[in-house]
């Protein structure tokens, strides 16, 4: 009876420490997508922005709140089309993509770069495969690369 309780307990043990791992994984993957607005010298104001940039494209996109937090944590299972257009918005306001929707990869790469100190080839590297995603329009693009970059790509970059 204890022998099957403490395996039981083990059991339960492990695979909350697996949840916990996966959830800090995605959500230091997302804060470091989404800080990269706030490029070296980081201050105040750049940080208020990147916070006003989430608000306007919830607003602009009207994404709910729920949507727009499970994106935040890397939960890719909001994958409607108002989610899609959140991330395109703050890929524009970001400066990640232009006008036309094009990926800006010397913006990316050196934001990144500045943000993270990270080896420049490393990065390109994982950035250039990211923009070959491809989708049906552009708010589903946009979407891809986030996703691209935040699911296990995150790994190649190495400290410079």
């Amino acid at each position: 009876m204890k022998t099957r309780f403490i395996k039981q307990s083990m059991f339960e043990l492990s695979c909350g420490v697996e949840i916990i791992l996966a959830n800090m994984k995605f959500t230091v993957a997302f804060i470091l997508l989404f800080a990269v607005a706030q490029a070296s010298p980081v201050n105040e104001d750049e940080r208020i922005n990147v916070e006003d940039n989430i608000e306007q494209c919830k607003s602009e996109t009207e994404i709910d709140d729920a949507s727009a937090e499970k994106l935040k944590h890397g939960d890719f299972s909001v994958d409607d089309e108002k989610s899609k257009c959140f991330v395109r918005c703050f890929f524009r306001k970001t400066g990640f993509l232009n006008e036309a929707d094009e990926p800006q990869m010397e913006v990316i790469v050196s934001k990144l770069q500045a943000k993270e100190g990270v080896k420049n080839e490393a990065l390109e590297e994982l950035i250039g495969n990211c923009v070959k995603e491809t989708g049906e329009n552009s708010c589903e693009i946009a979407y891809n690369i986030y996703k691209c970059y935040y699911t296990g790509k995150l790994a190649k970059i190495t400290p410079a």
